[in-house]
This record gives structure tokens, sequence and C-alpha cells, in this order.
């Protein structure tokens, strides 16, 4: 799973929130998709709700 991503972190008061830049993921990112962080798994909602400092993408896995 070779997946490429770049990440922008934007700070808003306490809480990150990831964007994706680029990606070769082909489809659009669903509730079954999750971010593999340095300690701990992310469910997407839309937005990447992050409340760490540490934004470290290391995989990205699909849960079917």
């Amino acid at each position: 799973m070779g997946f490429k991503f770049i990440f922008f972190a934007i700070l808003m008061e306490i809480d990150f929130y990831l964007l994706i830049a680029e990606a070769e993921y082909k489809t659009l990112f669903s509730e079954n998709v999750e971010l593999k962080l340095q300690n701990f798994h992310v469910k997407t909602l839309g937005r990447f709700e992050i409340k760490t400092c540490h934004y470290n993408v290391v995989n990205m896995i699909d849960k079917n």
C-alpha cells in the first residue's frame, strides 16, 4: 500500500485540522477510511479533526 500523501496542518484554537493537498488514492474519503497516525487512529468525519500535536501520517488503510 504505497499511498503517498502531503498534508497541511492548520491550527485552529486547540485543534488540528488536516487537509489533503495531494493523494494517490483514487476515491473520495468515506467513513470506512481511517488514518493511522503515530499513536492512535482517527476516523474521517468530512474533515480530519485531530486533538494532538502529532500529526505525522504513517499509513492509510481501508477498513473494508
